[in-house]
């Protein structure tokens, strides 16, 4: 029996922000799609699964680094495209499996691929210095992106159908790379496959285990059964320990802000008019902020010293006992 072959996707033109929330909410987006294998740094599977029955809203609200790295990618895409040879092109419409219910994806970008006479995904991540250094593999060569990125090329790939895909990164603001990335049908094949059981879940009612502590705030807006009064709960041994853990962390907590602010007032002491100072154990940060005037509730911000301590990976893993050498970073 000849193979048939997969469906293309429907390529749905969003004219509006309305439409594309809508869409989003009735899909499980690339950029959501490291959610399901608990790699995300936005939602974890439980979170995710409020989100799409609409007991837990997306938090939708820009901070300056999603800002900006919204603004910097056509500039990104250009410049990677004039390095590598690339053509490429804005893909603007949402693209919708017809193979997975409910899987799909906003792309970036397209760009062609002259091995394959195909236009593929074209992912554009903007990445600063520090995050690069603790995220990724950075003894390869090149340097090997995070799980979540790659899950996001994949995901693009298993709803196109195509037979390569691109991830362009700008890191630091001065270094280009430009990733080919090639389809790992098994993969593909576990992420058609999650997709499917977690709309199944969605469907059905059937809530994912929270993560502690990262679900811990979508519990407090989801798990809202009505009150019933006191309860009298003594010799309870699991909530006693957590009630003298919760004591530990208020105690511990208030040490280590303390510590923190100590080492940045000594580094001040030592660092003379230094804006930065490169150390084998990190970089410290001591910009120099304007005051200004603060609005929708104007309020003045005198200037003042901005100060950072940014220790690296292997300090980190040396602090907490681990081992130096095999730190990277």
């Amino acid at each position: 029996m000849p193979k048939m072959k997969p469906k293309p996707p429907l390529r749905v033109p969003v004219d509006d922000e309305a439409t594309w929330h809508e869409h989003r909410r009735k899909n499980v987006g690339s950029s959501e799609i490291a959610a399901l294998y608990g790699v995300s740094k936005y939602d974890t599977p439980f979170s995710l699964y409020h989100r799409k029955r609409g007991t837990l809203p997306y938090d939708d609200a820009d901070n300056d680094r999603m800002m900006w790295g919204r603004a910097l990618e056509p500039g990104i895409a250009a410049g990677l495209s004039e390095q590598e040879g690339l053509a490429y092109r804005a893909a603007s419409f949402y693209c919708v499996s017809q193979e997975v219910p409910g899987m799909a994806a906003s792309m970036d970008f397209e760009a062609y691929s002259e091995k394959h006479d195909a236009w593929v995904p074209f992912e554009i991540k903007n990445v600063d210095f520090f995050r690069f250094k603790d995220e990724w593999d950075t003894a390869a060569e090149p340097p090997d992106p995070p799980l979540s990125m790659s899950l996001q090329v994949q995901q693009q790939m298993a709803i196109t159908n195509s037979p390569v895909g691109y991830l362009g990164v700008l890191i630091g603001g001065n270094e280009g790379h430009l990733f080919e990335v090639k389809p790992i049908p098994k993969l593909i094949a576990d992420i058609k496959k999650r997709t499917g059981l977690f709309w199944a879940d969605v469907e059905s009612g059937n809530e994912p285990e929270p993560v502690v502590p990262d679900d811990v705030v979508a519990m407090t807006r989801t798990w809202l059964e009505t009150v019933t009064g006191d309860r009298v709960m003594k010799g309870d041994e699991a909530l006693e320990g957590f009630l003298k853990l919760y004591a530990e962390g208020q105690l511990l907590a208030k040490t280590g802000k303390n510590m923190q602010e100590v080492a940045k007032g000594e580094v001040m002491k030592l660092a003379g008019d230094a804006e930065k100072i490169l150390l084998d154990g990190g970089s410290i940060g001591l910009k120099f902020r304007a005051g200004q005037e603060v609005t929708p509730k104007p309020y003045t911000v005198d200037p003042y010293r901005d100060v950072r301590l940014y220790p690296s990976k292997k300090l980190k893993a040396l602090v907490a006992g681990g081992d130096e050498e095999n730190s990277n970073g």
